[in-house]
């Protein structure tokens, strides 16, 4: 067992994941809802997707997107969101969630 505690894009503010799971080699994957510090043009603080992979460790495996996390802002406007994600049999990684505009 165990516990890690990060900020996804060190922005200081509230992430929240949508989902976790263990992966082969003690890994660990995290789809995350994570804000972004921007605003959008009604004032509200934007939102990305985010995925990171922990290796066993529990440090950011490096080895995976951009210093162990990859990001996608789906929508100009505040109002998105991670909801669930999966892992196919190739490995690939596939997060749904919202988006308003």
């Amino acid at each position: 067992g165990g516990k890690i505690t990060f900020d996804f894009l060190g922005k200081k503010t509230a992430d929240w994941a949508c989902g976790i799971r263990g992966i082969a080699g003690g890994k660990v994957i995290a789809a995350v809802t994570a804000k972004t510090g921007d605003k959008d043009g009604n004032g509200w603080e934007k939102n990305a997707f985010g995925v990171a992979r922990f290796s066993a460790n529990g440090a950011l495996d490096p080895a995976f997107g951009n210093g162990g996390k990859a990001t996608i802002t789906p929508t100009t406007h505040a109002l998105s969101g991670c909801a669930a994600f999966v892992l196919q049999p190739d490995g690939k990684i596939v997060v749904g969630g919202f988006g308003y505009n």
